[in-house]
């Protein structure tokens, strides 16, 4: 998938001079398989997140079998940014690299979210809080319901105009509340209704305006 691609590409097998690679090169982004044989991943993470890396601010995508996605899940926020299904798309995860590589500033925002998530029954609707968005997604907080990989039909009411946002969003990670985060999900914006993505992001522009309403990257 990444042969063609118009970037410098590195690939090496999971042995020891993987470790010092990091550690002396800078890289804008790492995938990482979670299935490669001799693969430790906590270990190379911290190689990478480890003081003195040349590494230490790459986004890390990590590539995992479905049977263990919700396991790997455990290192977002311990090292890795974000976790992607080995058996995704191709376009799936050129959208999950494509996400780290360009991370769009959040701000502050509280407002009130409507969910409607397809199961096996029909359809759920919740309610949930925002703690920030972005020109990309958000972060819910207490959706602790749902998992990465899920997508979810959302409205939202942008609170200095009380223009309504519709769309379609997908769960990308769960946050970690032990590393001081708010419990709750993050998703990114798949689909907006009509005109609705150009109401986000002119929100989102005046909000950045005032630099309280910023929130620092993860």
């Amino acid at each position: 998938m990444l042969e063609g691609s118009h970037f410098d590409l590195h690939s090496v097998d999971a042995e020891g001079v993987v470790f010092d690679l990091v550690r002396r090169t800078r890289f804008d982004l790492i995938l990482i398989s979670t299935e490669s044989p001799g693969a430790n991943t906590q270990f190379l993470l911290d190689a990478i997140r480890g003081e003195g890396s040349a590494s230490q601010q790459a986004s890390v995508l990590l590539l995992s079998p479905p049977d263990e996605f919700l396991k790997t899940g455990r290192f977002v926020d311990r090292g890795a940014n974000r976790v992607a299904g080995v058996d995704w798309s191709n376009g799936r995860i050129w959208q999950a690299m494509a996400d780290l590589l360009a991370i769009a500033p959040r701000v502050w925002v509280r407002t009130l979210v409507e969910l409607e998530v397809e199961c096996g029954v029909g359809t759920q609707r919740d309610l949930y809080r925002t703690e920030n968005i972005s020109t990309t997604g958000m972060l819910l907080q207490d959706a602790s319901n749902l998992a990465p990989g899920n997508r979810f039909s959302f409205l939202f009411a942008l609170p200095d105009r009380g223009q309504a946002v519709h769309g379609v969003a997908e769960v990308v990670r769960r946050t970690d509340p032990e590393r001081g985060e708010v419990a709750g999900i993050g998703a990114r914006f798949l689909s907006f209704r009509d005109n609705d993505e150009s109401q986000l992001n002119a929100f989102i522009q005046r909000r950045l305006t005032i630099t309280d309403n910023i929130v620092a990257p993860a």
